[in-house]
């Protein structure tokens, strides 16, 4: 194995296991960021760290993807009434048989204000923790889309990275002054 090839892997190994550390109890989470951070230590010290893009842009995709869900699965945290019911309400009530844009008013979009809900309630057993999995699965899977369509338009981690932390600071609510 070329010596380029098992730095990028193990570079890549070292970011799914820093992305693995997320998701897991704190316990276990520690010793695999120590692993990772050992990974990445023996590496770049080792030999210069000029590993190939692909192994290491799958490490940072599936970092991002376990950072996204983890902020956004916070299966404790208290019932926003606004925002979860929101999506509850019209699900709700697709369960039952109403009609979007006739016996309810998706402010949002018939997706955003319940209709994904109302099809994964069907499926599942319809609950708050299963709209707050939803929830953290799409945005998960947004930001690591997010992240991708900045590579594929500069080509370049660094400047994908640059666009990716502009399009996350830069605010989305455009109001007129």
């Amino acid at each position: 194995m070329k010596p380029e090839i098992r730095r990028s892997f193990s570079a890549g190994l070292a970011l799914v296991a820093c992305a693995a550390a997320i998701l897991v109890p704190p316990r276990v989470g520690r010793w695999l960021l120590l692993l990772a951070g050992a990974l990445l230590l023996i590496e770049t010290t080792a030999h210069r760290f000029s590993a190939s893009g692909r192994v290491v842009g799958l490490g940072l995709l599936a970092l991002l993807l376990a950072c996204g869900w983890t902020v956004y699965y916070q299966p404790g945290a208290p019932v926003d009434l606004f925002e979860d019911g929101l999506a509850l309400g019209p699900a709700s009530a697709y369960l039952q048989g109403a009609r979007p844009y006739v016996d309810t008013y998706p402010v949002h979009g018939w997706g955003a204000d319940g209709g994904f809900d109302a099809l994964l309630f069907r499926a599942v057993e319809p609950s708050l923790q299963t709209l707050r999995l939803r929830r953290a699965a799409v945005t998960a899977l947004a930001l690591t889309a997010l992240a991708l369509c900045a590579y594929s338009l500069f080509e370049s981690i660094r400047w994908a990275a640059v666009a990716l932390t502009a399009s996350l600071c830069l605010p989305y609510h455009v109001w007129p002054a």
